[in-house]
């Protein structure tokens, strides 16, 4: 285990109370790849939220994975005006596709109906297991998309970000195109940016199973022995940088809950845990327990009354 583990940590120079195990929910089978950790089954349903700017296509999108021409598509941005349900089977899976109204910036509303509608589109998120959040990829990643991400991240809803419309970008523009993005949405990592095109059908094929990977990842748990290993492995890898004078002393680490994963390390001050060594911690979790996509929470919680820190 320690030669496994040592090699599924990141590179030093990548920085910038527990349930009873016996007791675990009937929905959760053991990862065949990962022993100690279990991850969420999949149902026979699944519901997916269309999220994004007006006129990013979302019920373009729709469409084209129905198979039909069920919601009204328009060049004129504001067509849907609230959150209408399309269900759909695939393959013996129900599928069921939210296509809410887009979102502008809310100094830009003045309508009490679209209010309404903006509001509506953001609790559905709420309801559905994984959101598509839809970027144009020809006006490229606005403001309103980084705040609409920022707030996904920030609440912990499991979402992934397409890039619609790249029928309309040149084919020798599309690498930088797709490049500029990414270092754009570094600041959320782990979220997957899949390049597509509701009207070829372009890269539609990789949404669901992605959506299904984010959906499962979610609900993993993992035992409290092989959470401490890997916290023995990651410290040892690389010690945590003196604050004050003083290195933080890690006790253990423990799973409060999941969906999403959310994970408690116990230290002697939280206060003098560097960020960046905190952001070293998440991603070694999330690469020795295969939370490759899916929301995270890790909390440092002082074990002598200091204050919290996420």
């Amino acid at each position: 285990l320690e030669g496994e583990l040592r090699d599924l940590l990141p590179e030093p120079d990548e920085f910038e109370e527990e349930e009873n195990e016996d007791a675990l929910p009937a929905d959760l089978e053991e990862d065949r790849d990962k022993p100690g950790v279990r991850r969420r089954k999949l149902g026979d349903s699944m519901k997916l939220c269309m999220l994004g700017r007006p006129n990013a296509g979302k019920s373009s999108m729709t469409n084209a994975f129905i198979g039909e021409d069920r919601m009204i598509v328009s060049d004129m941005a504001g067509t849907t005006r609230d959150s209408v349900d399309v269900t759909v089977e695939k393959k013996g899976k129900t599928y069921t596709f939210v296509d809410t109204a887009g979102i502008r910036r809310r100094a830009r509303i003045t309508d009490t109906v679209e209010r309404f509608s903006v509001n509506s589109s953001l609790k559905s998120t709420t309801k559905a297991d994984v959101t598509f959040l839809l970027l144009d990829a020809v006006e490229g990643i606005t403001a309103q998309d980084k705040r609409l991400i920022e707030l996904l991240d920030e609440r912990k809803t499991p979402f992934l970000i397409i890039v619609n419309k790249m029928d309309l970008v040149p084919q020798k523009a599309r690498t930088q195109l797709m490049k500029n993005f990414q270092e754009e949405l570094s600041f959320c990592y782990h979220v997957p940016v899949v390049p597509t095109s509701a009207r070829t059908g372009e890269g539609l094929d990789k949404l669901i199973p992605l959506a299904e990977r984010i959906y499962v990842e979610c609900g993993t748990r993992v035992s409290t022995g092989l959470l401490n290993r890997a916290m023995e492995e990651t410290l040892t890898r690389h010690q945590a940088p003196v604050v004050r004078r003083v290195r933080p002393k890690f006790f253990y680490l423990t799973q409060a809950e999941s969906e999403p994963p959310t994970f408690v390390c116990f230290v002697n001050d939280a206060d003098r845990v560097a960020e960046s060594y905190a952001r070293y911690l998440e991603r070694s979790l999330r690469r020795i327990f295969g939370i490759k996509h899916a929301p995270m929470r890790l909390h440092l919680r002082s074990s002598h009354g200091k204050k919290e820190k996420k």
